[in-house]
Protein backbone atom coordinates (compact mmCIF):
# COMPACT_ATOMS: atom_id res chain seq x y z
CA UNK A 1 0.00 0.00 0.00
CA UNK A 2 2.72 2.39 0.83
CA UNK A 3 4.34 2.08 -2.42
CA UNK A 4 1.45 2.61 -4.46
CA UNK A 5 0.63 5.71 -2.36
CA UNK A 6 3.63 6.47 -3.21
CA UNK A 7 3.73 6.14 -6.79
CA UNK A 8 -0.28 7.60 -6.92
CA UNK A 9 1.17 10.62 -4.66
CA UNK A 10 4.65 11.45 -6.49
CA UNK A 11 5.62 12.00 -2.49
CA UNK A 12 4.36 10.35 0.15
CA UNK A 13 5.89 11.26 3.29
CA UNK A 14 3.32 8.56 5.86
CA UNK A 15 1.31 11.70 8.06
CA UNK A 16 -1.67 9.88 6.34
CA UNK A 17 -2.40 6.29 6.37
CA UNK A 18 -1.51 5.05 2.61
CA UNK A 19 -5.18 3.83 1.91
CA UNK A 20 -6.31 7.27 2.37
CA UNK A 21 -4.05 8.39 -0.91
CA UNK A 22 -5.09 5.90 -2.63
CA UNK A 23 -9.23 5.85 -1.58
CA UNK A 24 -8.20 9.39 -2.75
CA UNK A 25 -7.06 8.42 -6.05
CA UNK A 26 -9.82 6.17 -6.56
CA UNK A 27 -12.88 8.93 -5.89
CA UNK A 28 -11.66 10.70 -8.27
CA UNK A 29 -12.16 7.55 -11.30
CA UNK A 30 -15.79 7.22 -9.46
CA UNK A 31 -16.56 10.43 -9.84
CA UNK A 32 -15.89 10.41 -13.53
CA UNK A 33 -16.99 7.35 -14.04
CA UNK A 34 -20.81 8.06 -12.38
CA UNK A 35 -20.91 10.80 -14.54
CA UNK A 36 -20.31 8.74 -17.53
CA UNK A 37 -23.18 7.25 -16.21
CA UNK A 38 -25.73 9.69 -15.95
CA UNK A 39 -24.62 10.20 -12.39
CA UNK A 40 -24.04 13.56 -10.53
CA UNK A 41 -23.54 12.16 -7.01
CA UNK A 42 -21.85 13.60 -4.12
CA UNK A 43 -18.77 12.20 -2.54
CA UNK A 44 -20.63 10.89 0.30
CA UNK A 45 -22.87 8.59 -1.87
CA UNK A 46 -20.27 7.73 -4.02
CA UNK A 47 -18.28 6.48 -0.72
CA UNK A 48 -21.80 4.99 0.51
CA UNK A 49 -22.48 3.20 -2.82
CA UNK A 50 -18.52 1.28 -3.03
CA UNK A 51 -18.92 0.54 0.53
CA UNK A 52 -22.14 -0.88 0.16
CA UNK A 53 -21.37 -2.99 -2.75
CA UNK A 54 -18.31 -4.02 -0.73
CA UNK A 55 -20.17 -4.91 2.28
CA UNK A 56 -23.33 -6.89 0.71
CA UNK A 57 -22.62 -7.68 -2.69
CA UNK A 58 -25.70 -8.19 -4.80
CA UNK A 59 -26.45 -11.82 -6.14
CA UNK A 60 -28.71 -10.23 -9.19
CA UNK A 61 -29.48 -6.04 -10.50
CA UNK A 62 -32.57 -7.11 -8.10
CA UNK A 63 -30.52 -7.28 -5.36
CA UNK A 64 -28.02 -4.78 -6.31
CA UNK A 65 -31.10 -1.99 -6.46
CA UNK A 66 -32.63 -3.16 -3.64
CA UNK A 67 -29.52 -2.81 -1.47
CA UNK A 68 -28.73 0.68 -3.12
CA UNK A 69 -32.62 1.71 -1.80
CA UNK A 70 -31.15 1.73 1.57
CA UNK A 71 -27.76 3.91 0.50
CA UNK A 72 -27.69 7.41 1.74
CA UNK A 73 -27.93 9.95 -1.23
CA UNK A 74 -29.67 6.84 -3.20
CA UNK A 75 -33.09 5.96 -0.86
CA UNK A 76 -34.64 8.82 -2.24
CA UNK A 77 -33.95 8.57 -5.48
CA UNK A 78 -35.86 6.80 -8.48
CA UNK A 79 -35.18 3.16 -9.32
CA UNK A 80 -33.90 4.37 -12.54
CA UNK A 81 -31.25 6.19 -11.09
CA UNK A 82 -30.49 3.18 -8.50
CA UNK A 83 -30.74 1.57 -11.99
CA UNK A 84 -27.88 3.07 -13.32
CA UNK A 85 -25.93 3.38 -10.11
CA UNK A 86 -26.39 -0.47 -10.18
CA UNK A 87 -24.85 -0.63 -13.58
CA UNK A 88 -22.38 2.16 -13.08
CA UNK A 89 -20.92 -0.46 -9.85
CA UNK A 90 -21.31 -3.46 -11.69
CA UNK A 91 -18.64 -1.41 -14.40
CA UNK A 92 -16.72 -0.07 -11.99
CA UNK A 93 -15.80 -3.38 -10.19
CA UNK A 94 -16.53 -6.53 -12.37
CA UNK A 95 -16.93 -10.02 -10.24
CA UNK A 96 -14.14 -11.92 -10.32
CA UNK A 97 -14.41 -15.58 -11.96
CA UNK A 98 -14.58 -18.07 -9.37
CA UNK A 99 -12.19 -21.01 -10.18
CA UNK A 100 -14.13 -24.10 -11.46
CA UNK A 101 -16.17 -26.31 -8.92
CA UNK A 102 -18.19 -29.22 -8.64
CA UNK A 103 -20.82 -27.54 -7.04
CA UNK A 104 -21.96 -23.98 -7.73
CA UNK A 105 -21.14 -21.32 -5.85
CA UNK A 106 -22.84 -18.00 -4.95
CA UNK A 107 -23.74 -15.85 -8.05
CA UNK A 108 -21.64 -12.00 -8.20
CA UNK A 109 -23.54 -9.36 -9.88
CA UNK A 110 -20.95 -6.81 -8.86
CA UNK A 111 -16.98 -7.38 -7.59
CA UNK A 112 -15.80 -4.87 -4.95
CA UNK A 113 -12.64 -2.44 -4.47
CA UNK A 114 -9.43 -4.65 -4.63
CA UNK A 115 -7.06 -5.55 -2.67
CA UNK A 116 -9.73 -6.41 0.28
CA UNK A 117 -7.43 -4.24 2.70
CA UNK A 118 -8.37 -1.22 0.74
CA UNK A 119 -12.70 -2.09 1.06
CA UNK A 120 -11.58 -2.70 4.46
CA UNK A 121 -10.51 0.63 5.11
CA UNK A 122 -13.25 1.98 3.17
CA UNK A 123 -16.13 0.45 4.97
CA UNK A 124 -14.55 1.21 8.31
CA UNK A 125 -14.60 4.90 7.55
CA UNK A 126 -17.57 5.15 6.12
CA UNK A 127 -19.26 3.20 9.11
CA UNK A 128 -17.20 5.57 12.02
CA UNK A 129 -18.30 8.74 9.87
CA UNK A 130 -21.75 7.72 9.54
CA UNK A 131 -23.21 5.87 12.39
CA UNK A 132 -26.97 5.46 10.75
CA UNK A 133 -25.34 4.20 7.84
CA UNK A 134 -25.16 0.00 8.97
CA UNK A 135 -28.14 -0.38 10.34
CA UNK A 136 -30.15 1.30 7.33
CA UNK A 137 -27.73 -0.79 4.95
CA UNK A 138 -28.82 -4.21 6.58
CA UNK A 139 -32.29 -3.79 7.70
CA UNK A 140 -32.97 -5.56 4.42
CA UNK A 141 -30.51 -7.61 3.51
CA UNK A 142 -30.47 -11.37 2.68
CA UNK A 143 -28.57 -13.77 4.65
CA UNK A 144 -25.58 -14.36 2.58
CA UNK A 145 -25.09 -10.77 2.16
CA UNK A 146 -25.26 -10.42 5.84
CA UNK A 147 -22.48 -12.68 6.26
CA UNK A 148 -20.55 -11.16 3.56
CA UNK A 149 -20.90 -8.07 5.58
CA UNK A 150 -20.20 -9.84 9.10
CA UNK A 151 -16.84 -10.78 7.42
CA UNK A 152 -15.46 -7.42 5.94
CA UNK A 153 -16.39 -5.53 9.40
CA UNK A 154 -14.50 -8.14 11.03
CA UNK A 155 -11.58 -7.78 9.14
CA UNK A 156 -11.91 -3.84 8.88
CA UNK A 157 -11.84 -4.20 12.80
CA UNK A 158 -8.78 -6.60 13.10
Amino acid sequence: MTALATLLDGYYNGTVPPEAVILTHEERYWRRTAMEHGLNLTRDTLRCGVTAAALCGAANQAQAVAILSHVPGLHDRTEDVRLRAAYWLRDLYQPLADPPRSEPGPERYWGSLQPDLLAEHLAASVVDARPDFLPRLLSDCTPEQGQQALTVLARAAG
